[in-house]
């Protein structure tokens, strides 16, 4: 049994995956459609669960107000005296949910402000609050990242620089004094270092772009019951 049950069209399913993770943050069990049971009657695994939960959090989109499965699942939310509506729409919700009192975010929030205010709605139902996450902005963070880069290029080079000094070229002049002379052997630490160094910094550089794209990146799963806007 989960404490809260989420209703929400697809075309809010990031919306609705912030929302998840905040309140699971918190402690708060959550169900909603990611977690339908493959090959299963998805209809009946959403009855259950709609009866067992505590809590039925409505998102009221414009997309949810064209959908079927979210009306459905507000109606028995609706019956049970389970409903908590959010409304995120200027349009005005379907015939039959207008009486409830609706909880509206602030307006002109980021989605990540806006998910923390509906969480924290939702769980102050279940007597529980959610503390809001600090977010880095994207200047901080590139600062962050050149820092990290530099840094561990220089001491790439540095490590190069102490090895090339106390193994490779004593290496070398013992082994190849009469053919390797002073400026090429400079040559080839300069070359050593510098290799090291910018291999070091584009290693980093190409692992920084690789996070942030994977960070950037959020698949959409397709529900088991299909398009939830019909």
């Amino acid at each position: 049994m989960s404490d809260i049950f989420i209703s929400y069209a697809s075309e809010d399913r990031k919306l609705a995956d912030e929302i998840v993770a905040l309140l699971k943050s918190a402690g708060i069990s959550v169900w909603f459609d990611k977690q339908l049971s493959t090959g299963r009657e998805f209809d009946e695994d959403i009855e259950r669960e709609l009866r067992q939960c505590k809590l039925v959090l409505v998102l009221w989109t414009d997309a949810a107000i064209r959908s079927r499965w979210v009306k459905d699942e507000a109606s028995v939310a609706l019956k049970h005296e389970k409903y908590f509506p959010v409304k995120l729409t200027g349009e005005a919700l379907p015939l039959g949910f207008r009486t409830v009192h609706a909880f509206v975010p602030h307006e002109n929030s980021s989605r990540n402000l806006m998910a923390t205010d509906i969480a924290n709605a939702a769980a102050a139902q279940l007597g529980g609050i959610i503390s809001p996450k600090a977010k880095v902005s994207p200047e901080s963070k590139a600062l962050f990242q050149i820092v990290i880069l530099v840094t561990y290029s220089l001491l790439a080079g540095g490590i190069a620089a102490v090895t090339w000094e106390l193994l490779i070229d004593p290496f070398i002049v013992a082994s190849w004094a009469n053919v390797i002379d002073e400026t090429t052997r400079e040559v080839l630490q300069f070359l050593f270092v510098g290799l090291c160094f910018s291999g070091t910094a584009a290693l980093l550089l190409f692992l920084i772009i690789e996070s942030d794209q994977t960070g950037r990146e959020s698949p959409e799963k397709i529900s088991a019951h299909g398009d939830r806007t019909q």
